[in-house]
């Protein structure tokens, strides 16, 4: 059986600079605090955040489908609710990371320059995918459903807003520095 801590995915992400910054982690961190320490009640009821997911739930009505299915409504509905908020802050924090942006603008020579853009609009669409298809409930749940945990929950949630950000980021990218790309101008010219 293979190990997965020697896989070269595994090392790669270690290795990687990025996810090495405390800032990262932070939406993780913050997202299990309320939810495992109970406290997802309390922020529900704080009438600024129950009118967010009013209007939240209202534009992106795979929140309320998430929270219906869900053994734990409240918290699902906080944890999806902070999940898209912190794509966001994914977004963001990766279009400043530099050794990504310039490893991304170096890319954008050559005739493959045309395909650059597929990726960051292919995560969007996954990422979007993901975030509102929700699967089917089990009748007899024999193994950790992700609507009965709310680490899966926490867990599933935080990936798809790092991948959602990610894609933000390579878009954002592209059209920065799309007039470069193809006409040989620079931001400062």
């Amino acid at each position: 059986m293979h190990n997965p801590s020697t896989s070269k995915l595994v090392r790669g992400i270690a290795r990687d600079a990025f996810y090495q910054r405390w800032m990262v982690w932070v939406p993780l961190l913050f997202t299990s605090v309320i939810v495992f320490g109970g406290y997802s009640g309390d922020v529900m009821g704080v009438q600024w955040v129950a009118e967010l997911a009013t209007i939240a739930g209202a534009t992106i009505s795979s929140i309320n489908v998430w929270s219906e299915k869900s053994s734990f409504p409240q918290a699902t509905q906080l944890i999806f609710l902070l999940a898209w908020m912190f794509s966001f802050y994914y977004a963001f924090l990766i279009a400043r990371w530099k050794p990504y942006q310039e490893m991304y603008v170096g890319s954008l020579t050559g005739w493959r320059r045309h395909l650059k853009a597929l990726p960051g609009v292919v995560m969007i669409c996954v990422g979007l995918f993901f975030f509102t298809f929700t699967p089917p409930t089990e009748p007899n749940c024999t193994r950790m459903c992700i609507y009965e945990s709310t680490f899966i929950q926490v867990i599933y949630s935080t990936g798809i807003s790092i991948f959602l950000g990610y894609g933000f980021a390579l878009t954002y990218w592209y059209l920065a520095n799309f007039s470069s790309a193809y006409f040989g101008r620079r931001k400062n010219d």
